[in-house]
């Protein structure tokens, strides 16, 4: 519906220069215009050019905007899942406080459902995803190696304290 009405605007800007600049030359003032007539004065051709303008730029922003939030998803699921499993973890508790740890799994639980809802997912399979994850990484976590856990731990870390720079810097 957007493309659609861009495409409009965009057409429409169009032929009111081709009006305002071409009126004249092209018989479009005094005289009623027949589709024959549109045809010979280039008609096809500014749709063709409205439609060149508008569509392409708008797919590549939507299929942009639609990985964009894939990412974000994806993104918020693994941490979310880290931070609940290793949310009892001793060295985790020390350094950033019970607050910021359950603050943390809040933000992830809202930016996956809020990432969901643009891209059209229902809320209960992403909190299946997010409860699959924690429960994923609960269970690493008690069958894994020390050196594993101490991996997840440094990642649960990272989780809590995002680089403070955007995604393009």
């Amino acid at each position: 519906m957007r493309i659609a009405l861009i495409f409009l605007a965009v057409y429409v800007a169009l032929k009111s220069g081709q009006f305002a600049f071409l009126g004249q030359a092209s018989g479009y003032r005094d005289e009623p215009v027949s589709v024959r007539r549109r045809l010979q004065t280039g008609e096809p051709a500014l749709l063709m050019i409205a439609a060149l303008i508008t569509v392409p730029p708008m797919l590549a922003g939507t299929w942009y905007h639609r990985h964009k939030f894939e990412e974000v998803l994806h993104n918020s699921v693994e941490c979310y899942g880290l931070v609940q499993a290793y949310k009892d973890a001793t060295a985790i508790k020390r350094s950033n406080g019970e607050h910021s740890v359950y603050e943390s799994v809040y933000r992830y639980r809202s930016t996956a459902l809020d990432a969901s809802w643009q891209l059209g997912t229902e809320a209960k399979a992403v909190q299946r995803r997010l409860d699959e994850a924690a429960l994923a990484m609960a269970a690493e976590s008690r069958r894994g190696h020390e050196d594993i856990r101490q991996q997840r731990l440094s990642m649960t870390q990272s989780c809590l304290h995002p680089p403070k720079e955007g995604p393009n810097a």
